[in-house]
């Protein structure tokens, strides 16, 4: 897994170098902050803030000679399919992200997946479910 994660941030890295973006990374995702799933979907945002947090106070990632802070914009899907499709858009539209992290859980990835692959958005997920990496998403790692 660690493998796959570090693939993929290397991928999305070699993107933001490419694109010339500013010097903040903005990576937006939803948490299961109230809901059935609101247990795991917070140990989840605690390892992503613990995850940012080190590479911030190492002085961001470093890329094409550029150093990049990372910044979280997230949002409490409430555990809700239905909110995860609204709350993606509004990440990618609104909030500029651009990479993503899935929710916690396959079930609230997949329509998390629709909305990054229709704007382009590379999105890292833990999704479990092996039917998520068969869709043909192209997007989705």
């Amino acid at each position: 897994m660690r493998f796959v994660y570090a693939a993929a941030v290397t991928l999305l890295l070699l993107v933001l170098v490419a694109s010339g973006s500013a010097q903040t990374l903005t990576i937006g995702f939803t948490v299961s902050r109230t809901g059935s799933l609101n247990l795991e979907g917070m140990e989840q945002l605690h390892g992503f803030e613990l995850w940012r947090d080190q590479v911030n106070a190492a002085g961001g990632i470093m890329a094409g000679g550029k150093h990049y802070q990372v910044k979280f914009v997230s949002y409490d899907d409430e555990s809700n399919v239905q909110r995860v499709q609204q709350l993606y858009t509004r990440l990618v539209l609104q909030d500029k992200a651009e990479f993503l992290f899935g929710p916690y859980s396959s079930g609230l990835t997949a329509p998390a997946a629709i909305v990054s692959e229709q704007n382009g958005r590379i999105m890292l997920t833990t999704a479990a479910e092996e039917k998520t990496y068969t869709l043909g998403n192209k997007y989705l790692f």
